[in-house]
């Protein structure tokens, strides 16, 4: 014989784990942001690229990731 689960209890564990699902990908998103920001640095110092061609990676992947580093191109 299974005991019936407190609402109270269920209802506060359901909305803490949704509180700190909202904060998990917003931690997880920052950190991909910054991850990728690092790989790009330095990319405009590569043979080859130059202005335009930073322009379209740029434009392909998204300033922020470029402003996260305080990169534009």
């Amino acid at each position: 014989m299974s005991k019936k689960k407190n609402p109270v209890i269920e209802k506060a564990r359901q909305e803490g784990f949704l509180a700190g699902q909202k904060v998990g990908f917003e931690h997880g998103k920052h950190t991909a942001l910054y991850t990728f920001a690092s790989k790009f640095e330095g990319l405009e110092k590569v043979k080859g690229i130059g202005p335009k061609t930073m322009e379209l990676i740029v434009r392909h992947f998204g300033k922020e990731y470029f402003e996260s580093e305080g990169k534009e191109g």
